[in-house]
């Protein structure tokens, strides 16, 4: 029963499905090449590749590939995340509308934490050696709404790959060491439940 079948390079990401499209992110590891793809849902035909070149590619554990963020959409745009990269978007045809370069991320495992688009915002929260915060930014323009830098030290263990979801007007991020909760137009930390954690899992809400 299978509707249709289309080979691509190889990438750890989720697809992300809005509308009659598919966006995931690909990595060449021959040529070191990053890429965000877009799908037609319905036949499975590639609409549009489009590369984003970093200049060094960020290292992980064996089994990692720097394809391992999914992509987040509204039905307008496209946002996508890499370690290597930072943050960059695209409308629906494949147009680039704005990125963010960030610094090239260093951790044991490697980066694999997607953003979310929260309202007129898109949400990231990036953990690594070299910096790590809550970041929001502006989805039509990419500007910086507010930054909350992370307190907690990181260390190898640490695997920072969950991705903050919404609650009503609260972001809820599992963080290094607990569960925070933050307001989405300030920023500003609502509520924190220390525990024991890397931070790997996304959480669910329940009533």
């Amino acid at each position: 029963n299978e509707l249709w079948s289309t080979p691509l390079l190889a990438g750890h990401s989720s697809p992300c499905i809005v509308g009659d499209s598919i966006f995931l992110t690909t990595f060449d590891k021959d040529l070191e090449k990053l890429e965000v793809v877009c799908l037609d849902r319905a036949t499975g035909t590639v609409r549009w590749q489009r590369a984003v070149t970093a200049p060094a590619i960020e290292k992980g554990h064996p089994s990692f590939s720097p394809a391992s963020s999914t992509p987040t959409s509204d039905g307008e745009r496209v946002v996508a995340y890499f370690g290597s990269f930072g943050l960059v978007c695209f409308d629906m045809a494949g147009s680039k509308l704005w990125e963010i370069k960030m610094p090239l991320t260093r951790s044991y495992a490697g980066n694999a934490t997607s953003p979310i688009i929260a309202g007129d915002r898109v949400i990231l929260y990036r953990g690594n050696h070299v910096d790590h915060f809550l970041l929001a930014v502006d989805k039509f323009s990419g500007k910086e709404i507010w930054r909350v830098p992370q307190e907690e030290p990181f260390s190898s263990e640490m695997a920072c790959t969950a991705c903050p979801i919404v609650a009503g007007d609260k972001l809820i991020v599992h963080s290094v060491r607990s569960i925070q909760a933050f307001d989405i137009s300030s920023g500003k930390r609502v509520w924190v439940a220390n525990c024991a954690t890397t931070a790997t899992s996304t959480p669910v809400l329940a009533g």
